[in-house]
């Protein structure tokens, strides 16, 4: 099934819903929807921001101090919790999203 097939079936799964089932599933959607694409956007610089941090503290030239080494590895240590952090949320995102199509999939089976 294509996902053009699969949005079909979606929206018109969505369509017999009862406004206060399709209400909450919008929310449900508009919301994992959001923590996805801000997840993303927030990856893209938070990664070149790690692997700098990486190349700082692994001083391959020798010309910074221990000092200098010392906040670049806390700056590496850092920004990776935060990217998996970050890649928790998509995570629960996605499983939120999963959720949200199995409920409408179970109203749908009920209202007919």
């Amino acid at each position: 099934m294509s996902n053009n097939q699969i949005g079909d079936s979606q929206h018109a799964v969505d369509q017999k819903l009862d406004p206060q089932a399709q209400a909450a599933l919008l929310e449900s959607k508009a919301g994992a929807s959001i923590v996805a694409n801000v997840s993303r956007d927030f990856r893209t610089p938070l990664n070149t921001i790690i692997i700098l941090a990486k190349l700082l503290k692994e001083n391959a030239e020798s010309n910074l101090t221990s000092k200098q080494v010392e906040f670049a590895t806390v700056i590496h240590d850092a920004g990776s919790e935060v990217l998996q952090l970050v890649n928790e949320l998509l995570a629960l995102a996605d499983e939120e999203e999963k959720k949200s199509i199995a409920r409408s999939s179970e109203m749908e089976s009920t209202t007919n």
